[in-house]
């Protein structure tokens, strides 16, 4: 089993703006290496590797700029796969298909239109999560009505509900207006040839005979009775 290294504080200083911390790393075979760790967050720049002097403020500078490419990239990789799935979900719902992969080039030639496509995704999604939150609120509250006895009036628990039927009633316009805004996107798209609607002539399944049940009880969903 290998010996740690014993440490030594070497201090703190501030590098291009950043304060960093040197710690001085002895070997059980008297080798010294120094460690640079980023104060806040106590993040180990020398990571990958170790100097074997005490380092420079030009060495450590040039730790910072690379730890900050490094973050910046893993920021725009997690930015990028939000975009991708905002843009997937919200063309999904309304059954057309995107290639994303592409967008990126046709973003570059005709911006407006992918700019056009992100706001009108968000804004009808937005509106497809107001609908489900007011709807579940006022089922909710429903369930606490049911439950009460019928001899008592809970007036906070009516209102609540009404004031959530005239919020949902106010905003029922948006899923329309939201969902006419993405079709306007996604077809100035499809003359780019990154979108494409759902196919108008989907192949024909056969539907097994059903019965749905009435009050009389199950009657058959085709076909007529004989007369006997």
């Amino acid at each position: 089993m290998s010996t740690p290294p014993r440490t030594i504080d070497r201090g703190s200083r501030v590098v291009a703006g950043v304060a960093v911390r040197v710690t001085e790393l002895v070997w059980p075979d008297e080798r010294r290496s120094y460690e640079v760790h980023l104060i806040n967050g106590d993040v180990d720049l020398t990571e990958d590797g170790c100097f074997d002097d005490p380092p420079t403020d030009a060495q450590i500078s040039e730790l910072l700029a690379e730890y900050r490419a490094a973050t910046t990239l893993a920021g725009w990789a997690t930015s990028a796969g939000l975009l991708r799935e905002l843009l997937s979900t919200a063309s999904t719902r309304i059954g057309w298909q995107l290639d994303l992969d592409q967008l990126p080039v046709t973003c570059a030639h005709t911006p407006h239109l992918v700019l056009a496509l992100i706001d009108a995704s968000a804004a009808h999604l937005a509106a497809l999560a107001a609908h489900t939150a007011l709807t579940e609120a006022a089922q909710s509250i429903q369930t606490i009505i049911a439950e009460q006895d019928r001899d008592t009036v809970d007036w906070f628990a009516a209102g609540l509900l009404g004031s959530i039927a005239q919020l949902a009633n106010s905003r029922s316009p948006q899923l329309g207006h939201s969902r006419r805004a993405l079709l306007a996107a996604l077809s100035a798209l499809q003359q780019e040839g990154v979108a494409w609607p759902p196919d108008p002539n989907p192949p024909a399944t056969t539907q097994p005979t059903t019965t749905q049940p009435t009050l009389a009880g199950p009657v058959p969903a085709t076909g007529s009775a004989n007369n006997r």
